[in-house]
């Protein structure tokens, strides 16, 4: 029996081990929901003591939906004057096993119409059969040169890719002589490090890697602490070294030509207070030279001279700041070029090992000897002086001085550079129609971009765009008159007039008219049941209404809402109904503040904006006052009964 109970127990055992082993899913079942998977990722550096590197990727994709199909063409990022491709292979195997090899490669300039930029290349590789089912396989040697900065190396890696990754396998040797440092942030994945005489190696072998935090909306910006899997190399000292290498580059740069030193007098010409001469010539560069987008990276870190960018007038944003810091110079203006990066691109970059490529945009300090320092950007169009974009707040700068360089931060936005403000006067009438007049001061962002797109449109092209706005604005109506302010000034908010006439705005029913009151539009989602991460709104802002209801003739307000205050923390609405004799008046602010709100709080916070949408719905009531002879009769006939 014993033996019989214990045969039943093993069985048993077998069958739950058996079950939890049916139970347990392959890597391809389990991200079967994406586009595409890496079956392998596999990347080796090797320095040389010469500070050039051969740099070797292997990948291997398998296409799991029509929609990564896109993935048929692979781009080979490489400089032309420092790197050589002495390796390539690629094919596609389709799901019957048979290999089809790449069937046409093309070298493209990245900046064919500006040659200064030619060396930044792609080779276009173009995969055959890519379907469903298929599966890319591509390898790549390069032999670099080495980086723009004379005897440095450095790298990063991430160990949480955006794409299922199978295997990842990465290797980094370095010569010891060298002496390239190595950082780690939060790092669940060890590296092997094994070495010898002459060399060290780190290296990775990780099976099935993927960074499977969910998107959230409005989340904080990345702090140290958080910051996944990552590593670090880097041969640069310190940052004092990188502020010194881009401080001598600069000054080598920077060659003022009797052209550049002309064009700055002029534009400053009459211009004494600093900002006026910096307007100025950030004005002048503006309306003068093409922005090339070119960011910040392993091929791209090297202004070109000033007398170059001047005379082709075009450059990407290092040439345009740098040109910016030589006429300032002209004009007597202290100014440093900075590295910049917004806040929630990166962590504070003071705690990286020295990565110039941590930056991805360079804009220009401009020193106040009142201490009251403060940064341009060439590439602002539209914004006057301390008028960022959005992006742009708390952003984390390094800016490059002669000794040594400082790390920096613009500023965090009051509440005003979002304020927006809207009066409306409607005048009903006893039919329902309705003569509305509204003026508003529109966004700063907003503004600008207006501003733009009408200087882009021909005649024809504004007639139709004008046509159509008045479509949207008479919602039904008719635009009787329309009127803009500060509309072709260079700077500041538009504000604008406009004057409708409705005839059908209101219903009239049974001698009522209802005014119906929107209610919040949910445009912050926070829908989902549950939270991983912090509430974090970005901003300041505060917009402002006012509408005024003139109450038609014989007519009086039966009904109107109670006040509504609702207040979330990072969101709050304020509304007010005021009577004022043929009037109803309604004042609504509603702000939002740049705070952080704990996760423990979103079922609060949900539950908020789940009802405020309802709650903010109201309406006023209108009801037509009866004549004395009416209210004769009533009584009358009360009588007689």
């Amino acid at each position: 029996m014993k033996k019989l109970i214990a045969l039943i127990g093993i069985i048993s055992l077998c069958l739950g081990l058996a079950f939890a082993e049916e139970k347990i899913q392959s890597f391809e079942e389990k991200h079967q929901d994406k586009d595409f998977i890496f079956l392998e990722d596999r990347e080796t550096i090797k320095v040389n003591e010469d500070w050039s590197y051969r740099k070797e990727e292997y990948r291997k994709l398998e296409i799991l939906k029509e929609e990564a199909r896109s993935m048929g063409e692979i781009p080979i990022w490489y400089d032309k004057e420092k790197d050589r491709i002495i390796e390539f292979s690629a094919y596609t195997t389709t799901p019957d096993g048979k290999k089809h090899k790449y069937t046409k490669t093309n070298d493209v300039s990245l900046y064919e119409s500006y040659p200064i930029y030619s060396n930044a290349m792609v080779k276009m590789v173009t995969m055959p059969e890519v379907n469903v089912g298929s599966v890319i396989e591509y390898k790549v040697v390069i032999e670099s040169k080495g980086s723009q900065i004379k005897n440095a190396f450095w790298k990063v890696i991430y160990f949480t890719p955006n794409n299922p990754t199978k295997l990842f396998k990465t290797a980094i040797i370095l010569p010891k002589k060298l002496n390239i440092k190595y950082k780690e942030f939060n790092l669940t994945y060890k590296p092997k490090i094994t070495q010898n005489h002459a060399t060290i190696t780190y290296s990775w072998e990780i099976p099935d890697v993927y960074d499977e935090r969910k998107d959230e909306d409005y989340v904080p910006p990345p702090q140290l602490k958080d910051i996944p899997e990552v590593v670090e190399f880097s041969s640069i000292k310190s940052w004092k070294d990188m502020s010194n290498w881009y401080y001598d580059l600069v000054q080598k740069n920077i060659k003022i030509t009797p052209d550049i030193k002309a064009a700055a007098q002029k534009a400053i010409t009459g211009k004494l207070i600093l900002k006026d001469k910096v307007r100025a010539i950030l004005e002048y560069i503006q309306d003068n030279f093409r922005y090339v987008s070119m960011s910040l990276g392993e091929y791209s870190f090297k202004p070109h001279s000033t007398d170059q960018v001047f005379k082709n007038k075009y450059g990407d944003c290092k040439d345009l700041a740098l040109l910016c810091v030589a006429m300032f110079k002209v004009a007597g203006t202290e100014s440093n070029v900075a590295l910049f990066m917004d806040e929630f691109s990166i962590t504070d970059p003071q705690y990286d090992l020295p990565i110039p490529t941590l930056f991805n945009h360079v804009v220009v300090r401009i020193k106040d000897e009142a201490g009251k320092n403060f940064y341009v950007d060439p590439q602002l169009k539209g914004y006057d002086i301390g008028e960022y974009p959005f992006p742009y707040q708390n952003a984390y700068t390094f800016i490059i001085t002669q000794d040594g360089g400082e790390f920096g931060r613009l500023p965090i936005f009051a509440e005003g550079r979002g304020y927006t403000r809207k009066d409306e006067n409607i005048v009903i009438n006893a039919d329902g129609s309705a003569l509305t007049e509204i003026t508003s001061l529109w966004p700063l962002s907003t503004s600008i971009d207006l501003r733009e797109k009408i200087k882009s449109l021909n005649n024809t092209q504004k007639e139709d765009f004008f046509k159509d706005l008045n479509a949207m604005l008479a919602d039904g109506g008719e635009v009787l008159e329309r009127r803009w302010g500060n509309f072709d000034n260079r700077y500041g908010r538009i504000k604008s007039y406009v004057k409708i006439k409705q005839r059908a705005a209101y219903i009239v029913s049974d001698g009522m008219i209802i005014i119906d009151v929107s209610g919040y539009r949910r445009n912050i989602e926070l829908t989902k049941e549950k939270r991983e991460n912090p509430i974090f709104f970005p901003v300041n802002d505060c917009d402002e209404e006012t509408a005024i209801y003139q109450i038609p003739k014989g007519f009086r307000a039966l009904s109107i809402p109670s006040n509504i205050d609702k207040d979330i923390g990072f969101l709050s609405l304020k509304r007010e109904y005021k009577r004022d004799k043929d009037k109803v008046i309604i004042r609504e602010v509603v702000k939002h503040k740049r705070i952080e709100t704990p996760k423990e709080q979103y079922p609060k916070v949900k539950e908020f904006f789940d009802k405020l949408s309802s709650q903010t719905q109201q309406r006023i009531v209108l009801k037509k006052s009866k004549s004395w002879q009416q209210k004769l009769k009533e009584i009358w006939d009360i009588i007689r009964q």
